[in-house]
């Protein structure tokens, strides 16, 4: 569907229009793993919660950040080149998956899902755990507090870093179909290569800044 668009020869600002309805698509689908994830992560037994999320768990130890808003601006730095380049790693698997399987870059998006929703649920749960020594009204108060801080902490950065995802894994499937289709080589084709192009390059900007936010200005609001 998306590709047929660029076949019609329509121009680039309103092809990246049109390709915001499926953006919005793959944004409540991401959204609503997200939050299920983090649900069931606050919900279930403790035990339970270490078998099923241990995958989960021990990605986000591994790439937990000791940047905080107090250390010095080459320090942090030297970590946003990482997490940037690291973002780009996952922006390329999310393309070529795309260009592959066309609906591929799905499986890495839920898997991004359920991290983002792991580490959402473990700061709301951790929040809860701590309000459960309040009593009444300031009881209340705290839980949503906590839920909102905890969703918050990892929005600020996660929703435009998947949708940097997002838009780089459309961009693989545009083309892959119209390789599929036979328009390899054709003058439709290099109009669907700078479509996808332009796509591409929006994706590295989003995925940059949300690096900014995610060493940045994160640390510096939680």
């Amino acid at each position: 569907m998306e590709e047929e668009k660029d076949l019609e020869g329509m121009e680039e600002k309103w092809l990246l229009k049109e390709h915001s309805k499926a953006l919005r698509a793959f944004i409540f689908l991401f959204i609503g793993a997200t939050i299920a994830f983090a649900f069931w992560y606050v919900v279930v037994s403790s035990s339970t919660v270490s078998i099923l999320f241990q995958t989960q768990t021990a990605t986000i130890n591994a790439i937990n950040s000791k940047v905080t808003a107090h250390l010095s601006f080459t320090a942090n730095m030297s970590y946003f080149s990482k997490i940037f380049l690291n973002n780009v790693k996952v922006l390329i698997f999310c393309i070529l998956f795309s260009f592959i399987y066309g609906s591929g870059a799905i499986f890495i998006l839920t898997w991004n899902a359920s991290v983002i929703g792991t580490a959402i649920g473990y700061s709301i749960r951790s929040g809860i755990a701590n309000a459960a020594t309040l009593v009444g009204f300031e009881r209340i108060a705290h839980y949503f507090q906590v839920i909102s801080i905890g969703l918050l902490r990892y929005a600020v950065h996660g929703v435009p870093e998947i949708l940097a995802y997002f838009v780089g894994g459309l961009a693989g499937g545009i083309i892959g179909i119209a390789v599929i289709k036979h328009d390899f080589g054709t003058t439709k084709f290099e109009h669907i290569l700078l479509d996808s192009a332009d796509l591409l390059l929006l994706s590295l900007g989003i995925l940059f800044i949300a690096a900014l936010l995610e060493v940045f200005v994160t640390p510096a609001m939680f």
